[in-house]
Order: C-alpha cells, then structure tokens, then sequence
C-alpha cells in the first residue's frame, strides 16, 4: 500500500485533474492492479480477423482480505481516446476503450480507466494472449473448469494460427492453455441458447477462479515455484509482459530467482496448512456500454 500511495502522491503532483478521476475514500484502503489482456479475434461475419484488448481490474481491499475483480466490454465508448487523436465530436469519431493502450501507452489506458470506475490504477500490466496460453501450460500444466453448460465457439487466432471450432461439455474437464483462450475471447455459434454465463467477461471471470482454485494446491509443490519463476523470468525478458513500474535489470534479472526462493518456502508452509490462502473474491461487476460503434 505503501508504495501505491507514493504513486498516487506522484501522479496527483503531476497531473491537477488526478484527483478528479480518482475518489480518494473509495481507494483509501485499496491497492489495484489492471491487466490488459490482447490479442487476434476472430468474429463472423464482421470480420475474419483483428486486433481487440481486455480489462481487468483487481482491486484489493486491505481491511477485508477480499478482492473485487471489475472487467469492462471492450466495445466500453472511450472519449479518452478520441481526444488523444483528435478526432472528438466527429462524425466517425466512436473509439473503444481497448484502443487506449495502443494509441496512449500505459499513461493513456491508465487515465481512462479511473476516468470509467474512480478507482486509482495504481500498477498496470500488458500481455499478449499468447503470455497465457505459456502461465497455463507451463506453470499449471492445464486447469480444471467448471464449464456452466455445453456451448460450441467459432474458431479463433493465437499467434497468427487459426485454430478449429470447439465445443465445450458441461461440467469439470480440464483445459490446456490454448483451449482456456478460445474458451474465454471465441465468439459462441449463434444456435446456442443465449446464456448470461456465456459473456466474454464471464467466461474470463470462471478461468480467473479457476486458477486461483488450482493455485491453492500446487503452492504447496516446489516445483510450481520453479515453474513459475522461469516463465517469469522468460516473459519479462522477451517482453511478452510488460508494466508500468519498476523494470530495473536488478528485479529484471531476479525476479526468477526470488520466485523460486520464496517459493520453496511457500511451499513447505503450505503443506503444513493445507495451501495457499489466496484472496477470496467477493464480487464481479461486469461494466457494459450500449453506445452504437461506427466505422
């Protein structure tokens, strides 16, 4: 919290709208993350295929252990955006809110998220999907999920690679990285009953739970440190992942490292309590814009 608030302080010397952006009593004793998640989609008949972001937001209450995980549509309005190019109040001026990152870096992004919610973007992370489709296989070697009923998806990219249509059974099963993507951002075919589970943010929400689930139990395993620790390390290096606060070649070099260190320790911890107490979540709110885009 410490090192948010120095943050906010720098930030609100900078900038005198910061404030206006941010509720300070709804972030007193909060500390948030967001992670901006894109990718290749592929959505029939619109278009074969594009470029389309994802948000989530992790706010952590520090007073009651819980977190609150926040996602907004992709097709959210952004005038943040719209300023930035120059282009507000023209006839085709509609931009989306996952354009920030591209046109405005991490500054931009930051802005028009505490302009959507109020709550400071106190440390950012950007990866490319495919960084995903790495933490599931080589980290957690698959997940286990809970698919809330049986729906088939069109096919979908990952790294310039169309990859066939799906169809999900309802129930447990377990998912390897690339099924976890098109299960979360793949469009499902239209015969498929409308289902609120079936969301975009939804489906991201299960695989989010799904994780911290699996995390629990694999804290107790060295090896899971191990693992993480070098995915870490390999994605940070090859720019994959990439955020917004410090990247000195000391934690740049280290991380790995520290991860497996504290890892070890974790672990043997662990297996005395039974895993990893990880956050709970104690609710999702799942942000919709019906403004009409045109291009």
């Amino acid at each position: 919290m410490r090192e948010a608030q120095k943050r906010r302080e720098k930030k609100a010397k900078n900038d005198p709208n910061y404030y206006r952006r941010v509720d300070k009593a709804l972030n007193a004793a909060r500390v948030n993350f967001l992670l901006f998640g894109y990718g290749e989609t592929h959505e029939p008949p619109v278009t074969e295929k594009a470029i389309i972001g994802s948000h989530t937001i992790i706010s952590y209450d520090l007073r009651e252990q819980s977190a609150d995980v926040i996602s907004i549509t992709h097709d959210t309005r952004a005038p943040e955006v719209e300023r930035k190019l120059g282009i507000a109040g023209g006839r085709h001026s509609v931009r989306r809110i996952d354009q920030a990152y591209f046109v405005g870096g991490f500054e931009l992004m930051g802005q028009t998220l505490e302009n959507a919610t109020g709550l400071a973007m106190d440390f950012q992370v950007s990866f490319h999907d495919i960084a995903v489709q790495g933490f599931v296989d080589q980290v957690f070697g698959g997940v286990e999920v809970n698919v809330p009923m049986e729906f088939e998806v069109h096919p979908f990219y990952l790294d310039g690679e169309k990859h066939p249509a799906m169809r999900f059974a309802k129930g447990r099963q377990k998912l390897n990285g690339a099924q976890v993507i098109q299960f979360i951002k793949t469009v499902p075919v239209a015969e498929v009953a409308y289902d609120v589970s079936l969301e975009h943010n939804l489906r991201k929400h299960i695989i989010f739970e799904s994780l911290l689930e699996s995390m629990k139990i694999k804290s107790m395993d060295p090896r899971f440190w191990l693992n993480l620790g070098r995915f870490t390390t390999g994605e940070i290096n090859s720019r994959a992942i990439v955020y917004d606060f410090d990247q000195s070649a000391l934690v740049r070099d280290q991380v790995g490292s520290i991860v497996v260190d504290l890892g070890t320790y974790v672990a043997q911890e662990n297996l005395q309590s039974g895993g990893l107490d990880v956050p709970r979540i104690d609710e999702t709110l799942y942000i919709v814009d019906f403004t009409t885009v045109h291009f």
